[in-house]
């Protein structure tokens, strides 16, 4: 079984927050104090070590606002997913429960009615009857109810099953119950290496050391004992004056047979306790010696191995920022070490698809890389509040458009799903804006002071998938585009016109489409060219549809002719560059659609594109691409005190316009009379 879904009413940020999960690998994401910490702690209430009821919960877990009392009531509902159990566990185990059938659906909004559950005479079930529930399980959660200020024993923990079409409501029960279904594994912030690694019979830590222990043979068995006795021998010869004065002690106080110091409990039950594990890392020293970075790996890896030896249920592994005290490869390494286990068992058919996931929270770009979208969770608090909220990726997204938002997201962009807000950009801008950000506020780093991302695009077509990746999320976004996005980047997603505006941008368009010049001589040349890799690419996709129509397929598919569409527009816009300028600047009602794409957060270069706004000094600077020439620039902007400055190198009026159009969208006061006009 996995979690399917966390319902959280009431606990610490936590005041009303649904999660869903999936099997592999989760991520949550957000900044520091959104509350990713909260969802990691209230699953581990439910499904850690600890048992749910003991756990330390006081007035200050109890969400409360500046404004308010705290809250009264406390939930966290686990729904599990899924269809395997241990069932040898349950067996084993002999677990048992209390169930009542009910009459009617529970309510989880309902805190007073699920406190009143149960209602009049449960009945006893053991193993086999609680095997029957689970073999015909249709939805299943674990919930704890905590009123505020009460005592342990007034704590509802309790399980909801629907089977075979009736809800149950089971209480009482013990922890093979729980245990037979998940079991769980959780990697803190803070690392505390004696409660992670506690070697005794109740932790997955303990179970592993002595299930290793115990397949040692009587041969191993009398070699350890044999090593024990030497070992105890020498030690007793150490302490042996000391233990001689005890005895006498003693003797005229109690009775005792004999008093002596071991250097281990070495007893049947405790032996395998004194086993500890050291690492040589360049010096040899015990596991809780090394650093966070080591003991993280250890845990992980260590996990993983109980899991595939010696555990027969399902698998959670919680881990929070796994990334801490690594370096970039070493974060990447761990990355796929997490992957590899939430992926374990898939090649093994549906029996053990569904048996590993991991859920951690992280601050690292590395751990998104081969996430799933949906399994995404992004964790936020909106400014001034004390709620968190969260926002998924919707599951019913079609694979085209999922397929184009994994590319987004698998590159140095995934930091924009950390921002508050983004600014999207083609090119050379994330260079730049960021230098006038900071002289336009005079705030050195502004732009990371406000949470707020300069996300490179690579190309007004690739400005939609940003776009509708942000808007599940609710991350707000501005655009800031070269003059050529009106000829095919401005669409109803992105700028949803009015009639009238609408007409205007089409009565543009077709002027651009008149003037549009065919490609001729080196160009076509220069383009085509075998090293082009966009060329490449579109060759290798009209190759493979020629191949398709030739063995008698009847279509080339939605998929493969938007690439090739794509990539053709993109071929052809390099071949054919119409004067957009002057053509903007003799048509007509030019102005009304430029801010009217503007208060639809898109900002359109007037002049064309980035390297228009450069000044002559700029063209100055040593680079020979695009990028370099930007990256220059930006370095002499670092240089200014002003804009007045900044001017000596580029027009930056436009820019900075649309950097104060972010500012207003997250809430930071921008007068008009303050903005520098065009």
């Amino acid at each position: 079984m996995y979690v399917s879904k966390l319902l959280v009413k009431g606990y610490r940020s936590l005041h009303n927050v649904t999660v869903s999960f999936n099997p592999g690998l989760n991520v949550l994401v957000g900044k520091n104090n959104a509350g990713k910490s909260n969802i990691i702690s209230a699953l581990d209430i439910v499904l850690g070590e600890k048992w749910p009821t003991y756990a330390a919960l006081e007035d200050r877990d109890f969400h409360t606002s500046s404004r308010s009392e705290p809250a009264d009531y406390l939930l966290i509902a686990v729904e599990l997913g899924g269809d395997g159990y241990n069932s040898a566990l349950l067996e084993e185990g002999k677990a048992h429960a209390t169930v009542w059938t009910l009459s009617e659906p529970p309510n989880m909004n309902d805190f007073a009615r699920l406190e009143a559950l149960p209602d009049g005479r449960g009945e006893r079930y053991y193993h086999q009857d609680l095997k029957r529930l689970l073999d015909h399980s249709e939805r299943l959660y674990f919930y704890l109810l905590v009123p505020r200020q009460s005592a342990k024993k007034e704590r509802t923990l309790a399980a909801l099953l629907k089977s075979n079409g009736r809800w149950h409501h089971i209480r009482y029960f013990n922890a093979e119950l729980r245990d037979a279904l998940l079991t769980t594994a959780r990697v803190p912030s803070f690392r505390d290496p004696a409660q992670q690694l506690r070697t005794n019979q109740f932790t997955w830590y303990g179970k592993l050391i002595r299930s290793l222990y115990d397949l040692k043979g009587e041969e191993k068995a009398q070699q350890i004992q044999d090593a024990q006795d030497l070992l105890t021998g020498i030690v007793g010869e150490v302490f042996q004056g000391i233990t001689e004065r005890l005895s006498q002690r003693l003797g005229k106080a109690i009775f005792h047979n004999k008093v002596e110091f071991r250097p281990g409990a070495f007893t049947n039950d405790d032996a395998y306790k004194q086993v500890t594990m050291f690492v040589d890392d360049g010096l040899e020293g015990p596991y809780y010696d090394k650093g966070s970075g080591i003991q993280s790996a250890l845990i992980i890896a260590l996990f993983a191995f109980y899991c595939e030896h010696f555990h027969r249920g399902g698998s959670l592994l919680l881990a929070e920022e796994p990334e801490l005290y690594l370096h970039p490869q070493a974060r990447r390494a761990i990355e796929t070490q997490l992957t590899e286990f939430a992926t374990a068992g898939l090649e093994a058919g549906p029996a053990r698809e569904l048996t590993r996931q991991v859920i951690i929270s992280t601050h690292a770009v590395e751990f998104l890389r081969n996430a799933e979208l949906q399994n995404i969770t992004c964790v936020r608090k909106p400014s001034g509040q004390a709620k968190t909220v969260v926002r998924q990726i919707g599951a019913k997204s079609e694979e085209s458009t999922l397929r184009r938002w994994r590319q987004a997201i698998r590159t140095k962009n995934a930091e924009m799903l950390f921002a508050d807000h983004v600014i999207l950009v083609e090119g050379g801008e994330e260079y730049v804006l960021p230098a006038l950000a900071d002289l336009r506020f005079g705030e050195k780093g502004w732009l990371d002071a406000y949470n707020i991302s300069v996300v490179r695009a690579d190309g007004k077509m690739q400005f939609r998938a940003y776009v509708e990746i942000l808007d599940q999320l609710d991350i707000g976004h501005t655009i800031l585009t070269d003059l050529d996005f009106i000829r095919e980047g401005l669409d109803s997603r992105i700028c949803p016109f009015d009639e009238s505006t609408s007409a205007k941008l089409a009565a543009l368009r077709s002027r651009i489409d008149q003037v549009q010049s065919s490609p001729r001589g080196r160009d076509i040349k220069k383009a085509f060219s075998p090293e082009n890799r966009d060329w490449q690419r579109l060759y290798r996709q009209i190759d493979g549809a020629i191949e398709d129509l030739l063995q008698g397929g009847d279509s080339l598919g939605k998929d493969r002719i938007a690439e090739i569409r794509e990539l053709w527009e993109g071929l052809q816009d390099r071949l054919t560059q119409p004067d957009l300028g002057s053509i903007v600047q003799t048509s007509g009602g030019i102005d009304d659609l430029l801010s009217a794409a503007r208060q639809n957060g898109v900002c359109i270069l007037s002049l064309g594109d980035l390297e228009d706004y450069l000044t002559k000094d700029a063209e100055s600077l040593p680079g020979g691409s695009k990028d370099r020439k930007a990256l220059a620039v930006a370095e002499k902007l670092g240089e200014c005190r002003n804009l007045s400055e900044a001017e000596r190198w580029i027009h930056c009026a436009e820019l900075v316009s649309a950097l104060e159009l972010a500012a207003r969208k997250i809430g930071i006061p921008v007068a008009l009379e303050d903005e520098i006009p065009f």
